[in-house]
């Protein structure tokens, strides 16, 4: 039997290639995310507490009178 050739395939390396670049950017977002993050004021609790109730209003307008069903 003859050995199989070292080499590898051509699909291979730009499959690998493909999953090395996805890994580096990857990487590199997650520098960048825990460097901006560390920069950023921290935030009170009432601003969050505002910024909720202004997202479940536009999320969820006012009942209507009737109900639906």
């Amino acid at each position: 039997m003859s050995d199989p050739d070292p080499r590898p395939r051509p699909k291979l390396d730009r499959a690998r290639h493909a999953l090395l670049f996805e890994l580096f950017r990857q990487r590199n977002m997650a520098h960048y995310v825990a460097q901006n993050r560390t920069a950023l004021p921290e935030t009170l609790s009432a601003d969050l507490r505002l910024f909720a109730q202004s997202a479940s209003r536009s999320i969820a307008p006012d009942r209507p009178s009737q109900p639906l069903f």
